[in-house]
């Protein structure tokens, strides 16, 4: 019966032993992140909030980091719409989850929902605070970005020719569209 108690005990104070050299990881690992995140290396970042996002999937601040870090890792950018948009749903507590999440938006040519992003980032910026972000430019860049998109024109192929580079501009007819 001693023995059962002390191996129970034992295997008990292991497996706390182990908690705590995983929670010490993970602090490390969340001031390391947290760190590069601050100087702007949000592709250094990336790797180590993937990680921590992917053992607390409901935390808003990670969400909303790793998001952030996803726009400028050579990622899908829609990945990083999906984990801000969870972030705001959650009520994440720093105000620039709207401009990222607007930059996301924006990066994937969704200027609408990007410009009320970047507005509403604006809005619950606090006046004192500086504000090192551009939302006025890129709200700017989103009304452009509509109307640029709001004219495509499809090109249709109505001959292939083979031309020489000094003649190309003769086998166009722009004559349709004012031009010569």
């Amino acid at each position: 019966m001693k023995r059962l108690v002390t191996s129970v005990l034992l295997i008990c104070a292991m497996v706390l032993n182990l908690n705590a050299q995983t929670s010490k990881e993970e602090t490390q690992l969340r001031a390391e992140a947290e760190t590069a995140f601050e100087a702007g290396k949000f592709a250094q970042a990336y790797p180590v909030y993937s990680q921590l996002v992917s053992l607390h999937p409901k935390d808003a601040e990670l969400n909303f980091r790793f998001g952030t870090c996803a726009l400028y890792a050579r990622v899908d950018k829609s990945k990083a719409i999906r984990h801000l948009n969870f972030a705001v749903k959650k009520n994440c507590s720093d105000v620039r989850v709207f401009f990222y999440l607007g930059r996301a938006y924006h990066l994937n040519y969704e200027f609408a929902q990007a410009k009320d992003a970047y507005m509403k980032y604006l809005m619950k910026l606090d006046p004192k605070e500086k504000n090192p972000l551009p939302a006025e430019r890129n709200i700017q860049m989103c009304d452009q970005g509509g109307d640029l998109l709001s004219d495509i024109k499809d090109v249709v192929v109505l001959e292939k020719t083979n031309a020489a580079s000094s003649d190309f501009f003769r086998y166009y007819n722009l004559e349709e569209i004012g031009g010569r």
